[in-house]
């Protein structure tokens, strides 16, 4: 029995100091990793676009992209207020190149009561646009301006509750890009 108490106590003290040791660092979450579905640029009837959209959520994801790709994203919104949308980390060729550019669109209903998709504006570096343009860290430009092909493209808008916001993608190498929903 006092063995057997003496392996227990001593399995119990390897453990701690394994906690103590590994236990206390800082894990870095993960990003969600999704594949975009590329479809052809003139898709712009809400019900093909619904279908081959990638759906995100608040918080980072991944985004591997095809070369010369376009594709989709649906994020539906949860709660009204300003939503902060980060595009960066684009990764392309052998080279590090890769640009691109993103629409944010929202559903509307035109005068024949069908739908069609409207170009949201939001705030960011320079003013406001339409259009995020981005592009990877190697060959970024250091201005900052609303048609400035940046690493880091930040984008504000204010979002209504249950909105479905579409974001159409485009890059011009395969790779990936990452986006940050807050």
């Amino acid at each position: 029995m006092k063995k057997t108490k003496r392996v227990f106590l001593s399995f119990l003290m390897m453990l701690a100091m394994g906690i103590a040791v590994i236990g206390f660092r800082p894990v870095k979450a993960q990003a969600a990793t999704k594949s975009v579905k590329n479809i052809p640029y003139d898709t712009v009837l809400t019900n093909r676009i619904s279908k081959y959209a990638t759906v995100v959520k608040k918080g980072t994801t991944t985004l591997k992209l095809k070369a010369n790709g376009n594709g989709y994203l649906r994020f539906k919104v949860p709660a009204s207020k300003t939503y902060t949308f980060t595009f960066y980390d684009q990764t392309g060729d052998k080279l590090g190149f890769n640009n691109g550019y993103a629409y944010f669109l929202t559903p509307v209903k035109n005068r024949s009561d069908k739908i069609d998709l409207d170009k949201l504006q939001f705030s960011t570096y320079g003013g406001k646009t339409t259009t995020a343009w981005y592009h990877s860290k190697k060959y970024a430009d250091t201005k900052k301006t609303t048609s400035a092909f940046l690493a880091k493209r930040i984008c504000k808008m204010k979002l209504k509750k249950g909105q479905t916001i579409y974001i159409f993608l485009h890059v011009a190498e395969k790779g990936s890009l990452k986006l940050k929903i807050k």
